[in-house]
Protein backbone atom coordinates (compact mmCIF):
# COMPACT_ATOMS: atom_id res chain seq x y z
CA UNK A 1 0.00 0.00 0.00
CA UNK A 2 1.52 3.27 -0.97
CA UNK A 3 0.22 6.88 -0.86
CA UNK A 4 -1.11 7.86 -3.65
CA UNK A 5 -2.32 11.44 -3.14
CA UNK A 6 -1.55 13.91 0.04
CA UNK A 7 -2.46 17.28 0.94
CA UNK A 8 -0.64 20.06 2.29
CA UNK A 9 -0.11 21.41 5.43
CA UNK A 10 0.10 17.61 6.80
CA UNK A 11 2.11 16.41 3.90
CA UNK A 12 4.65 17.42 1.72
CA UNK A 13 5.52 15.72 -2.13
CA UNK A 14 8.06 13.40 -0.23
CA UNK A 15 5.00 11.42 0.48
CA UNK A 16 3.64 10.64 -2.62
CA UNK A 17 4.45 7.22 -3.29
CA UNK A 18 5.92 6.22 0.48
CA UNK A 19 4.82 3.08 1.60
CA UNK A 20 2.03 2.96 3.93
CA UNK A 21 4.07 1.01 6.65
CA UNK A 22 4.99 1.20 10.31
CA UNK A 23 7.54 4.05 9.82
CA UNK A 24 4.87 5.90 8.00
CA UNK A 25 2.32 5.59 11.10
CA UNK A 26 4.65 6.64 13.87
CA UNK A 27 5.76 9.75 11.41
CA UNK A 28 1.29 10.26 11.00
CA UNK A 29 0.78 9.71 14.81
CA UNK A 30 3.54 13.05 15.10
CA UNK A 31 1.79 15.06 13.13
CA UNK A 32 -1.33 14.54 14.41
CA UNK A 33 -0.14 14.46 17.79
CA UNK A 34 1.92 17.90 17.63
CA UNK A 35 -0.73 19.61 15.01
CA UNK A 36 0.89 22.19 12.82
CA UNK A 37 1.86 26.01 13.80
CA UNK A 38 0.40 28.56 11.68
CA UNK A 39 0.86 32.68 12.13
CA UNK A 40 -2.44 34.57 13.56
CA UNK A 41 -2.37 36.52 9.86
CA UNK A 42 -2.36 32.64 8.14
CA UNK A 43 -4.69 31.92 10.35
CA UNK A 44 -7.02 35.34 9.93
CA UNK A 45 -7.26 34.40 6.34
CA UNK A 46 -9.11 30.87 6.70
CA UNK A 47 -12.69 30.09 6.09
CA UNK A 48 -14.58 28.40 9.30
CA UNK A 49 -14.03 24.96 7.51
CA UNK A 50 -10.70 24.84 6.89
CA UNK A 51 -8.65 21.93 7.29
CA UNK A 52 -5.54 22.94 9.22
CA UNK A 53 -8.10 24.04 11.22
CA UNK A 54 -8.16 20.46 12.56
CA UNK A 55 -5.36 17.84 13.33
CA UNK A 56 -4.59 15.23 11.15
CA UNK A 57 -7.04 12.39 10.87
CA UNK A 58 -5.18 9.79 11.26
CA UNK A 59 -7.76 7.60 8.79
CA UNK A 60 -7.88 9.92 6.13
CA UNK A 61 -11.42 11.22 7.04
CA UNK A 62 -10.73 14.47 5.50
CA UNK A 63 -9.62 13.71 2.41
CA UNK A 64 -5.94 14.59 3.89
CA UNK A 65 -4.65 11.70 1.98
CA UNK A 66 -5.22 8.63 -0.34
CA UNK A 67 -3.35 5.21 -1.05
CA UNK A 68 -3.25 2.28 -3.50
CA UNK A 69 -3.15 -1.21 -3.03
CA UNK A 70 -0.45 -2.55 -5.37
CA UNK A 71 -0.66 -6.27 -3.93
CA UNK A 72 -3.24 -8.46 -2.59
CA UNK A 73 -4.75 -12.30 -2.53
CA UNK A 74 -7.45 -11.18 -5.11
CA UNK A 75 -4.87 -9.58 -7.72
CA UNK A 76 -3.87 -11.75 -10.46
CA UNK A 77 -0.64 -9.73 -10.73
CA UNK A 78 1.73 -7.37 -8.59
CA UNK A 79 1.26 -3.58 -9.54
CA UNK A 80 4.97 -2.39 -9.58
CA UNK A 81 5.78 1.43 -9.62
CA UNK A 82 8.49 2.39 -12.08
CA UNK A 83 8.53 5.88 -11.78
CA UNK A 84 6.98 8.40 -9.80
CA UNK A 85 6.39 12.80 -9.89
CA UNK A 86 4.79 14.86 -8.18
CA UNK A 87 2.31 18.29 -9.31
CA UNK A 88 0.96 20.15 -6.81
CA UNK A 89 -2.61 20.97 -7.84
CA UNK A 90 -5.33 23.42 -6.25
CA UNK A 91 -7.87 22.67 -4.26
CA UNK A 92 -10.80 24.33 -4.75
CA UNK A 93 -13.52 22.29 -2.80
CA UNK A 94 -12.12 24.06 0.19
CA UNK A 95 -13.42 27.43 1.94
CA UNK A 96 -10.66 30.15 2.17
CA UNK A 97 -10.02 30.67 -1.40
CA UNK A 98 -8.72 27.46 -2.60
CA UNK A 99 -5.08 27.67 -0.61
CA UNK A 100 -4.80 24.27 -0.07
CA UNK A 101 -2.57 21.46 -2.27
CA UNK A 102 -3.60 18.11 -3.17
CA UNK A 103 -0.01 16.59 -4.49
CA UNK A 104 -1.44 13.29 -6.73
CA UNK A 105 0.84 10.53 -7.52
CA UNK A 106 1.51 10.06 -11.11
CA UNK A 107 2.81 7.04 -11.81
CA UNK A 108 4.10 4.50 -14.47
CA UNK A 109 2.83 1.01 -14.17
CA UNK A 110 3.66 -2.71 -15.41
CA UNK A 111 1.79 -5.63 -14.18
Amino acid sequence: VVFSCVKSPWFDASWCGKTLDEKAICEMIIISRDGLEFSEPEKSEWGLKDPRRTNLDLGGENGEYHTMVLDGPLYQYKIAIQAVSCEAEADNRSEGGGKNKSIPLKSVISG
